[in-house]
């Protein structure tokens, strides 16, 4: 057996993955500082940005069928999870769960073209708000 295990070094990658996103976070949003931490469930990282006494936003990585993939969920917990590509850049993370958390901080709905898990307008986008607006 050699050591590290493939699988130790799978966790200690993830982890200063988690650790990059959360400097990262703190960086390019300053303003939620305070708020960011990285935490840990049975063995796997998340980032968690509080917004409230015991609600959180998060970020953490999961398996769909056989994909991997990224979930930004909200303290709604009958609400969707916001699905992002595993190949979704760092930037575009912690910018997509900055815009969930400051919607959930100002008491508002997550801003378009982010409410959507897309980092820039698309021709969906615009359809599918002009969709909500009309209330149907």
């Amino acid at each position: 057996m050699s050591f590290p295990t493939g699988d130790m070094l799978a966790a200690l990658s993830r982890h200063m993955h988690f650790q990059s996103l959360e400097q990262a976070l703190c960086e390019r949003h300053p303003e939620l500082t305070g708020r960011v931490q990285l935490a840990d469930s049975r063995g796997r990282p998340f980032l968690r940005v509080a917004v409230s006494g015991k609600q959180s936003v998060g970020l953490l990585r999961s398996r769909m069928g056989h994909a991997d993939i990224w979930l930004i969920v909200d303290p709604v917990l009958d609400s969707d999870p916001s699905v992002w590509p595993v190949t979704t850049p760092d930037g575009v993370l912690v910018d997509a769960l900055h815009a969930v958390a400051s919607a959930h901080l100002a008491g508002e709905p997550v801003a378009s073209p982010w409410r959507w898990s897309e980092n820039r307008s698309s021709q969906g986008g615009v359809l599918r708000l002009r969709w909500v607006r009309s209330g149907r």
